[in-house]
């Protein structure tokens, strides 16, 4: 457990101090308890004990909650306006209420339901800020950063949601050291809280100073029109002595009250407060409340809350490095493992290639001699796959022709010779063989057909033969399959240099319309 917080209780007579813990190890969590309480008197020897609690916790932040008689409330609306507005506004209405009275603050609570919706207010004060200056002061001494002032019926305000109560005037009665403290709710909202000091007041006259006390509380409310007589006050008796469980049944006994009562170790229970810290000290509950959820409505002056905001900024650095630390342990232990794991899988890996390194050379022992090297048998493989991806077959040249032939009823066909290249070489089976390397990096050539046909029934006109040759070559080059076709040798020489020939005579039988053609095939792929 470490100390993160000093609790301090003031009263006009007294003091409490107390001391937060929390975890160690969740200094962030809201969680902890109570430790170590005091009782102090509010003198020079109350002073010096504080100032040696301070001494022995270094930079502690220190909250107090001060219980005096000599309080002020007042509650009113200011137009409803934006934040900025709103806060000038608020600090202009506290030093016109409580005019130099440094230990003051404003409560926003609801908003009007009327069609102007201001927001309504409650200011409070503590009207002797001597009550504090001395504690105060050994605290500025001290260097403790201050996290707030506030007045004990503000911090009461925590206590409702553990009542479970939906009264719509609700008088909220405790005994503290410093007396009875009255505190006014409407609606769930503080209105007035007044606290009566119990010197003097001895049993069995509690009952009756108790009742009497509650009674001018609501005949004060009733003057203020807070609530009509004809209202009923929900009293709720927050009891530790026989003295408020008696009174209970004496509240109940005039119609004008519905009274309730719960003892401190029932409430603590529900705000999750040990019995055993309450028994510690009367002022204990109001402490650890102030310690869970300090109220909004803070008295400390800007001023003294300098150190006390240092104090944060330095608090939430040490959270983000200790994230930031965190965060760097969880990315290096991330990597450590997935280290691990990718060493593991390499020894796996390396046993597995190991193993199936061991499988082969074991296999490999049990193969017979093989009839020549590794690298004729891969030129060899590649010679055939070569082979098979040049591999063609006149099927292609055979198809293009017929479709050709089919078309043109007067060319026939007289002799087709299909090649694999245009031109080729006289002694090419003579040549060697290309090396594997190189017959598996060329280009297979195309394929070329020539052909050879005459046109028939011929008559000796040539014109006509002409005009039909010239169809049959339109028609192959207009074939998908051909890449090129052209005309070798017509069955008349057309050219300027050539003679005549022939004889005239009137029975003599015309020559035949022979004609020659080259076709070049497309590459199929």
């Amino acid at each position: 457990m470490m100390t993160s917080k000093i609790l301090l209780y003031v009263s006009a007579s007294h003091a409490t101090v107390a001391l937060w813990r929390v975890p160690l190890f969740f200094p962030f969590a809201r969680a902890g308890r109570l430790a170590q309480c005091r009782t102090l008197a509010n003198d020079e020897s109350g002073w010096s004990a504080f100032n040696e609690i301070l001494m022995s916790h270094p930079g502690t932040s220190v909250y107090v909650v001060v219980d005096s008689v000599e309080e002020d409330y007042r509650y009113e609306a200011l137009p409803h306006t934006g934040p900025r507005a709103r806060r000038e506004m608020v600090a202009r209405k506290l030093k016109q209420a409580f005019r130099n009275n440094p230990f003051c603050a404003a409560l926003a609570q609801v908003r009007e339901p009327g069609k102007r919706r201001d927001d309504r207010f409650l200011f409070a004060a503590l009207t002797n800020p001597d009550l504090l200056r001395p504690w105060l002061e050994i605290i500025a001494t001290r260097q403790a950063p201050l996290g707030g002032a506030y007045l004990s019926s503000t911090v009461s305000r925590a206590l409702l949601p553990a009542l479970h109560s939906n009264a719509k005037h609700l008088l909220l009665v405790s005994e503290q050291s410093g007396g009875l403290r009255q505190s006014y709710f409407q609606d769930e909202q503080l209105r007035i809280s007044r606290l009566t000091p119990l010197d003097g007041i001895h049993p069995p006259a509690h009952v009756t100073a108790y009742a009497a006390e509650i009674g001018k509380t609501r005949f004060y409310l009733n003057s203020q029109r807070q609530m009509s007589r004809e209202e009923r006050l929900t009293v709720y008796l927050l009891y530790q002595s026989a003295a408020l469980a008696e009174l209970r049944e004496w509240l109940n006994s005039d119609p004008g009250f519905l009274c309730h009562s719960i003892g401190l170790e029932e409430l603590g229970a529900r705000l999750g407060i040990a019995p055993a810290v309450l028994k510690q000290s009367p002022d204990a509950l109001l402490l650890s409340v102030l310690a869970l959820q300090p109220p909004p409505a803070n008295l400390a002056p800007a001023g003294m809350q300098r150190g006390f905001r240092h104090h944060q900024a330095r608090v939430a650095l040490y959270g983000v490095s200790i994230v930031a630390l965190l965060a760097a342990l969880g990315w290096a232990g991330a990597n450590f493992m997935q280290q691990s794991r990718l060493v593991e899988q390499t020894a796996q890996t390396e046993a597995s290639i190991k193993r199936q390194g061991s499988l082969y050379l074991e296999v490999a022992r049990q193969f017979p001699n093989a009839p020549t090297s590794a690298e004729n048998l891969k030129g060899a493989v590649e010679i055939a796959q070569a082979i098979q991806r040049n591999n063609r077959t006149p099927e292609t040249a055979m198809a293009v022709v017929s479709r050709a032939l089919e078309a043109s009823p007067s060319v026939v066909l007289q002799h087709l010779r299909w090649a694999r290249s245009a031109a080729q070489p006289a002694n090419a089976a003579a040549e060697a063989p290309p090396a594997p390397a190189q017959l598996a990096g060329t280009q297979a050539p195309p394929q070329v057909v020539y052909l050879d046909a005459e046109i028939q029934p011929f008559r000796g006109d040539y014109r006509a033969a002409m005009a039909g040759i010239d169809a049959f070559v339109a028609r192959l080059k207009q074939d998908g399959a051909v890449a090129a076709a052209s005309v070798l040798q017509l069955p008349l020489d057309t050219s300027p240099g050539s003679g005549l020939s022939g004889s005239t005579s009137g029975g003599s039988q015309p020559a035949a319309a022979h004609f020659r053609v080259k076709i070049v095939l497309r590459e199929q792929s």
